[in-house]
């Protein structure tokens, strides 16, 4: 990838530019990967087995108004006419609505967004804090029994949740110790 020459008075801000350019480079890279996953996700929830209009008309529900369920939600139209839809849908914003809470994903979602936020900030200001004690503890015992207990744990911490928050203190303690070894390696040979 090329860059590109910006001459300002404060200075030359040709790498400003260049990190531009490839962040706008991911982000279109990540319109096909968004389309192919919301294609997955669409097929498999169309894979379900089971009947949504019988589920949602119930099943004491007549056959005419089951058909007229499915007929309201459209599947009665074509995998591709309803993939399409649904599509056109998300693309304008249309999210739907709700079958359980009877209101709309927009506003279901808007409701508890700032409950899941403040949950998110909580357990990243855990996490960071941990993952960076625990990767200098790392890297300051490199190469001992502490650097091995505190990799395993943070490696089998991964994928498990700790009292209702994910211990991904694993990610920064695997990131910092990378940083921090070489750190406190040069410090110490030094010194």
């Amino acid at each position: 990838m090329g860059t590109i020459r910006v001459v300002r008075p404060g200075g030359n801000s040709t790498v400003e530019v260049a990190l531009l350019r490839i962040i706008a480079f991911k982000f279109l890279q990540a319109v096909p990967v968004i389309l192919i996953i919301s294609v997955l996700a669409f097929l498999l929830l169309s894979l379900l087995p089971g009947d949504p209009a019988l589920v949602i008309a119930g099943e004491q529900a007549s056959p005419e108004a089951i058909e007229r369920v499915r007929q309201q939600l459209g599947l009665d139209r074509s995998f591709l006419q309803q993939l399409a839809i649904w599509l056109l849908n998300l693309v304008q914003g249309n999210f739907g609505s709700s079958l359980i809470l009877n209101q709309s994903v927009v506003s279901a979602v808007g409701e508890r967004l700032p409950v899941t936020l403040s949950l998110a900030a909580l357990s990243i200001s855990i996490t960071i804090p941990v993952g960076v004690f625990l990767g200098s503890v790392a890297a300051y015992f490199r190469h001992s029994w502490i650097d091995a207990l505190v990799m395993t744990l943070a490696l089998l911490g991964c994928p498990f949740r700790l009292s209702g928050l994910r211990f991904s203190a694993s990610s920064y303690s695997a990131s910092v110790s990378a940083g921090c070894r070489r750190v406190v390696t040069r410090r110490y040979r030094r010194g």
